[in-house]
């Protein structure tokens, strides 16, 4: 099975692959949820992090409750109410302290989010450029300009000008 079309087999892959989470990316941006994914990463990036680096722990924990998490929040991301973290839980930090938002978020990405992307037209470029042999790369750049001219809701601004006999 070709890269592209693994993404359709398990959206783990799509996440870990940097080209399958890059064109994920653009389609969370069009459809104004990008917050989902870069809450996603920062929450992967934050486990990463060692139990012994308590600074980094604990300045990083404040950055993503404060950019995603708390009430005012730039980038709020759409966790239930037993999920919410409150501020006193920065205090003592660790790198799982995340995994339920995370998970949460993921979910969301994984049964709502996802099933749209694998019927895009950027993931659909991307299949048909694996198919007839051409790199994924040039399928991202048509699949750029195609989700720069796609309005929300999947209709096209395309312009279809007769061509000179």
């Amino acid at each position: 099975e070709g890269r592209a079309a693994s993404w359709a087999v398990c959206f783990e892959r799509l996440l870990h692959d940097p080209l399958g989470l890059q064109l994920f990316t653009a389609f969370l941006k069009k459809e104004f949820s990008e917050e989902n994914i870069m809450f996603w990463q920062a929450c992967e990036d934050f486990r990463q992090i060692p139990s012994d680096q308590a600074a980094q722990l604990f300045q990083t924990a404040r950055q993503i409750y404060e950019r995603f998490l708390s009430e005012k929040a730039a980038m709020p991301v759409n966790i239930d109410s037993q999920a919410h973290i409150s501020d006193d839980n920065l205090n003592a930090p660790h790198p799982a302290m995340f995994h339920l938002q995370q998970q949460q978020i993921f979910n969301l990405m994984k049964f709502d989010s996802y099933s749209r992307f694998l019927k895009s037209p950027p993931y659909q470029e991307c299949l048909l450029a694996e198919v007839e042999g051409r790199p994924l790369s040039s399928a991202l750049a048509d699949a750029g300009h195609a989700a720069a001219t796609e309005k929300p809701g999947g209709a096209s601004s395309t312009v279809v000008t007769p061509k000179k006999v």
